[in-house]
């Protein structure tokens, strides 16, 4: 008897927990929720003077160099979220997408020219760049109607970047903030949680050092008058959405339950029970 009792008790138990959680949804917001690593690729204009003492006219000579400066390692990180704005078929969904990002950017030295030659230097930079892109998103499949039984999805998207950067370079440094247009792309997959990866180009021309912007030792007599212009970037990311587990799961096996057409008919034909 108590076997039985605990067996159909186990049971119970079973059906609530299972009906509980078919019903629990997370917030939009939250269910919606990106993470992701970027693999960043950029580069910048460099033009400096560098003055030198020459001692057979016992005079300060003024040295010129402008050139490319590259990045030696840049990475960044990315959080955020969408917000659907309207429908624009079954499968896809216009977005407002709103995210953070950080990106680090340790610039290689340009000691390979002038300045090796001259003394034996060869400086290195960082940018930290902080900001936040918003645009708008047509989605397609999965992220778009939140439904597992999708399992791919598509974007493509554009908005503005809103960035800050802090740079430090050789024995100057700057702070600027700038606002960018931008561009990406993303294809994901369904496995378990939705994952993406995701393609970036921001638009840009960022003085990251400037007569305007610069602090630090940038106008002292060794090393004068450079200027430091960050061109476009392009951002390679894969991005996450930990909590796409709790979307809906609508497929061949509970169609009919979830369907409005039908649950309509229905009612239109059982109208005494209303």
């Amino acid at each position: 008897m108590r076997r039985n009792l605990n067996s159909k008790l186990l049971v119970l138990f079973v059906l609530l927990s299972t009906t509980v959680f078919a019903q629990f949804r997370l917030p939009g917001f939250l269910a919606r929720y990106q993470l992701g690593y970027n693999f960043v690729s950029t580069s910048a204009d460099y033009r400096g003077k560098f003055t030198t003492y020459d001692p057979n006219t016992f005079s300060d000579t003024a040295r010129y160099r402008t050139g490319n400066v590259k990045t030696s390692v840049a990475y960044g990180i990315t959080t955020g979220t969408y917000f659907p704005l309207s429908r624009m078929s079954s499968n896809s969904s216009l977005a407002l997408d709103v995210n953070y990002i950080y990106n680090f950017m340790l610039w290689k030295g340009i000691g390979d020219g002038l300045y090796g030659e001259a003394v034996g230097w060869d400086f290195s930079g960082v940018t930290v760049q902080m900001g936040l892109p918003i645009g708008l998103d047509a989605k397609f499949g999965a992220d778009a109607t939140m439904n597992k039984n999708q399992r791919f999805c598509f974007t493509f998207g554009a908005g503005v970047l809103p960035s800050y950067s802090f740079t430090s370079f050789e024995d100057g440094s700057g702070a600027q903030f700038n606002v960018s247009p931008y561009a990406k792309i993303e294809t994901g997959i369904f496995a378990g949680i939705c994952m993406k990866a995701r393609l970036t180009y921001v638009f840009s021309k960022i003085p990251y050092i400037s007569k305007n912007n610069g602090f630090g030792g940038v106008y002292d007599k060794l090393l004068s008058d450079f200027t430091m212009t960050g061109k476009s970037t392009l951002m390679i990311g894969f991005v996450i959405m930990p909590f796409s587990w709790a979307w809906r799961d609508n497929g061949w096996w509970n169609r009919s339950q979830n369907s409005e057409r039908m649950y309509k008919g229905w009612k239109s034909r059982h109208k005494n029970y209303y």
